[in-house]
């Protein structure tokens, strides 16, 4: 009878860190890996991972919001979550097993207490053919693995959940705009692709020139841009939005020898607090609440800004 490995989520952006987890464990699991928390809650709504390794320097001061959220969810009360981290002070490890951290992996990391530390947390996990595939008990030959990855709708990086987290607690106003460059499909059939990859780099630039400094701006898939405002109302977020907007509509940009106009739609929303959700949560609807007013502003007009107040 085929057999699946059980599968691992590892949250590490350093490549050394990632080679050998991935060499340590290549044999014991099926794993999947990403660089930003975000990332790892939207696949943990579609896949039951068996263990959870987050490296502390990837999640700087966003893990625990992380393990908690984690911790919240009924199937994962239980599931073995370890912290890679070179802080051996015992405040800061009492604090991480109270959050909800299972055990620790001392970076730097050592491939075989990697291996025997996973292998002793998998042991003791309550399925019974988890239990069998480690201890051999299931040829290595039935064996299989599955694909567990999963596009992303959104990039998001760990500062912006710090940031959206901080304006959380502070009750500060908070703003969001998802912009998409109208009709670039069309170009992308006509162009070369590191010809559009500039084209996207003069926007970027020109959208840098009205951000602040606690600004953020972030390059989605395709010609989608996410511009995060800290400390914003809702006002000062649209009069933003129609400053790029309009500038972008004055600029001729060039590709080759051609000259090219461009036009954007907008979606834009205001950060409404609900006590009920946690950061993840929240900002999860954040973000298709914004995504929401970028399909409208295209469905009844490009060239516009849609947006949503609070409700």
């Amino acid at each position: 009878m085929t057999q699946h490995l059980p599968i691992a989520l590892i949250v590490v952006d350093d490549r050394h860190k990632s080679a050998l987890i991935n060499r340590a464990l290549k044999n014991m699991l099926n794993i999947f890996e990403t660089q930003e928390s975000f990332g790892a809650v939207e696949w943990l709504k579609h896949f039951q991972a068996s263990i959870i390794i987050l490296d502390e320097a990837a999640l700087t001061k966003t893990w625990p919001l992380f393990v908690q959220h984690i911790r919240r969810l009924p199937e994962y009360t239980t599931v073995p979550l370890l912290l890679i981290t070179n802080n051996l002070k015992k405040t800061f490890m009492t604090q991480a097993l109270h959050d909800g951290i299972t055990d620790f992996l001392i970076d730097p990391l050592d491939a075989k207490e990697v291996y025997q530390r996973v292998l002793v947390h998998m042991k003791n996990s309550p399925i019974a053919n988890r239990v069998a595939l480690l201890t051999k008990k299931i040829p290595r030959s039935s064996l299989q693995k599955i694909d567990v990855s999963l596009p992303k709708r959104f990039l998001v990086t760990e500062e912006v959940i710090r940031r959206i987290a901080q304006s959380r607690t502070a009750e500060r106003p908070l703003a969001l705009v998802m912009i998409e460059i109208d009709r670039f499909h069309e170009l992308e059939e006509k162009y070369k692709a590191e010809k559009m990859q500039k084209l996207l780099d003069q926007c970027m630039a020109l959208f840098k020139t009205h951000l602040r400094r606690n600004d953020f701006l972030l390059p989605q898939s395709g010609a989608r841009f996410l511009l995060i405002f800290p400390h914003t109302s809702h006002r000062a977020a649209v009069a933003i939005a129609e400053m790029i907007r309009k500038e972008v509509e004055s600029t001729i940009f060039s590709i080759n020898s051609s000259r090219i106009s461009l036009t954007l739609s907008m979606g834009l929303n205001a950060f409404d607090t609900d006590p009920e959700r946690n950061i993840y949560e929240q900002f999860d609807a954040f973000l298709q609440k914004v995504d929401r007013a970028l399909l409208e502003s295209k469905d009844q007009s490009k060239q516009r800004i849609a947006f949503k107040r609070r409700t």
